[in-house]
């Protein structure tokens, strides 16, 4: 991200059961992101669960459609964590001193909340087989 032309979203997952974050993507807003999200999701939460979407068409390039439910009534506890994030990092909402036009940055200091918010509650982001 070399200028303010160029935006940048969080996609992020999270589980329903556990309240813990279990994907993060950051780029555009095109099916190539959410590709991107989808890969950073565990295989074994996306083979056993349900993803609940607001209407985005580019959800449907990636999540398979017996696992998908789109409406804007399931995406609550998504906007409350976009809300936090927004409220714990800076950079997400000035443009000022805590600002970086560097994506890799952006997307780092995500991924250091969502891994200090998952080991708040002992979860491991990537399990490894037992």
């Amino acid at each position: 991200m070399n200028s303010k032309a160029e935006k940048a979203w969080g996609w992020l997952a999270r589980c329903r059961e556990t309240n813990h974050f279990v994907g993060l993507a950051v780029g555009d807003r095109s099916a190539k992101t959410g590709e991107i999200l989808w890969q950073s999701i565990p295989q074994n939460i996306r083979d056993k669960s349900h993803f609940f979407t607001d209407h985005w068409d580019a959800y449907t390039y990636f999540i398979p459609q017996k696992q998908h439910t789109q409406g804007k009534d399931y995406t609550t506890f998504i906007e409350r964590s976009n809300n936090a994030l927004r409220q714990r990092i800076g950079r997400l909402v000035r443009k000022n001193a805590s600002f970086s036009r560097c994506i890799v940055n952006l997307e780092n200091q995500i991924k250091f909340f969502i891994t200090k918010y998952n080991q708040k509650y002992n979860f491991l982001l990537n399990p490894t087989p037992s």
